[in-house]
């Protein structure tokens, strides 16, 4: 006898074909097909010691269609009681399963299809003819993942214990050891780490990545990630994102999806990976690109609901940057304020050009009046170019009522006020008193000045230039002849005190006037 034909002697009692029982099976190995009863189990394919062992089809009552067919069983007492036997139901089976690996789906019990289950004790007892539960399309690799798993359908599920003792789980995603470790019931998670979710947990639609996140969870819609992450002492949530390394209450990213919420609590760089500015919450770094504020008109700005003191907008109709203070909103530059050319004169800081703004330091705008009739009349700010002349405007800047000048809203930019009497007495004694000041503040030469431009030198650098006056009548007067400026003292309710140049003169003369005139304005440096 030849060594094939001995070792066929041996181990031809550990293989078997159809025994008159279960149509085109294969066992191979010892007690394979030890107390398979019952028709209706076609099809096996069964390798190892035990493996079907009691491979049963045996309702209880008279409802027939129980079967187990065209399973895949390897590995010792791999599918060992697999049954089909529900009480009091029909089309019970255990159909299409691939069941690889030591005790692997043992008991595994009535309503099981099309799984892969592939590892020791892997959907060992699951789905359990007397829990009435159900497995199908589950792919379960690891030792124990899917044991005791009463409902389970078209989940993925990769590492020793992951879903163990799972009631009902569909359509999960679980990588790790001991992952959604007794996960009661949730359908369309993905859970990846070692100890993810280990404790008793129920949820829908969450992502939770990373080694012992939250251990426990009661909630839907939530996106964890991290080592530890999430406050284990509240399990209850859902709609959020957490992002950190610890169980912390305050984790680096926090979200609320369904307000639309994130918070980042620490430091927030963008455009450099190192912190070069420890006192900051904020910062940004490029040599290209900006900082872009959220960008609005004044309507819209002022339709924000309480907003919040040091709240930043770009305001599109004053082409400005506003914030808000407890007195309201504040314009930064309203015209390129802080771009404006000024001149030290002794301790003062002088504009050295008109003003030139349509728009309060709120960002409220100032209402151009061009009729005369209507200028006449006024009793509110205002402003005009010289003969309703925009070119004219480019050189000698707006004229203003006084109105305008004493608004509270703030006529100069931030930062800028309007010169009082006294401060405009100070320059005069700083230039060496009233009978050489003008000739020092006055534009040199006739090019803008009529002739003959006396003692015009402008050595102070002020480059006073002749823009004439509206006249309260709104007639318009003496542009190239004189020049006047209005201060911020009022002098009877009606007038207020004002600076002016003259062509013939090296005098700056000081008058009162109608508070209706239109006047040039020069602002000072706070």
């Amino acid at each position: 006898m030849d060594i094939f034909a001995y070792i066929y002697q041996i181990y031809a009692q550990y293989i078997k074909t159809d025994s008159g029982r279960n149509n085109s099976g294969l066992y191979i190995g010892q007690d394979a097909d030890f107390k398979l009863s019952n028709n209706n189990n076609p099809s096996n394919l069964i390798i190892g010691i035990g493996a079907g062992y009691s491979l049963m089809s045996k309702p209880n009552t008279a409802i027939s269609g129980y079967h187990n067919d065209n399973n895949v069983i390897i590995g010792n007492h791999a599918g060992v009681n697999l049954r089909a036997d529900e009480n009091a139901n029909g089309g019970m089976s255990a159909t299409l399963n691939v069941l690889v690996g030591n005790y692997v789906g043992e008991q595994m019990g009535a309503k099981s299809l099309s799984n892969t289950f592939i590892g020791w004790e892997t959907a060992r007892f699951s789905s359990a003819s007397d829990w009435g539960g159900k497995l199908e399309g589950n792919v379960a690799i690891g030792g124990r993942a899917l044991q005791y798993a009463k409902k389970a359908n078209g989940n993925v599920v990769l590492g020793d214990n992951s879903f163990l003792l799972s009631t009902n789980v569909n359509s999960n995603v679980a990588l790790g050891i001991n992952v959604g470790n007794r996960f009661l019931k949730g359908d369309n998670n993905v859970l990846v780490g070692s100890g993810a979710l280990d404790s008793v947990s129920s949820g829908n639609n969450n992502i939770i990545i990373g080694s012992n996140a939250i251990s426990k969870l009661n909630g839907d819609a939530n996106v964890l990630i991290g080592y530890n992450v999430a406050d284990q002492s509240n399990d209850s949530i859902s709609n959020k994102l957490y992002i950190a390394n610890s169980n912390t209450k305050t984790p680096l990213i926090y979200g609320e999806f369904d307000k639309m919420k994130l918070a980042i609590n620490g430091k927030l760089i963008v455009g450099t990976s190192s912190v070069t500015t420890s006192s900051a919450i904020l910062e940004a770094s490029s040599t290209s690109q900006g900082f872009l504020p959220p960008r609005m008109t004044t309507i819209q700005r002022d339709s924000i609901i309480n907003p919040a003191e040091g709240l930043i907008i770009f305001n599109k109709t004053t082409n400005s940057i506003n914030y808000n203070t407890s007195l309201g909103w504040i314009s930064l530059s309203a015209s390129a304020a802080d771009a404006l050319p000024t001149i030290q004169i002794g301790t003062q800081k002088w504009m050295s050009k008109n003003l030139d703004v349509a728009f309060y330091r709120n960002g409220d705008p100032i209402p151009q009046v061009a009729d005369a009739t209507a200028w006449s009349t006024l009793t509110t700010g205002a402003w005009c170019y010289y003969n309703n002349d925009s070119t004219l405007g480019n050189k000698y800047g707006k004229l203003y009522n006084w109105y305008a000048v004493n608004d509270p809203r703030g006529l100069a930019p931030l930062g800028w006020h309007i010169p009082s009497d006294t401060e405009w007495f100070t320059l005069e004694n700083t230039l060496g008193g009233y009978s050489v000041d003008g000739g020092l503040m006055k534009e040199a030469g006739t090019i803008n000045w009529a002739s003959p431009n006396y003692a015009g030198n402008n050595n102070s650098g002020w480059t006073g230039l002749p823009g004439g006056y509206r006249n309260l009548d709104g007639t318009f007067l003496t542009v190239t002849l004189y020049g006047y400026w209005w201060s911020a003292t009022e002098i009877i309710t009606t007038n207020a005190l004002h600076r002016d140049l003259w062509y013939p003169s090296s005098h700056c003369g000081r008058s009162n006037s109608s508070k209706l005139k239109g006047m040039s304005v020069r602002c000072l440096r706070d």
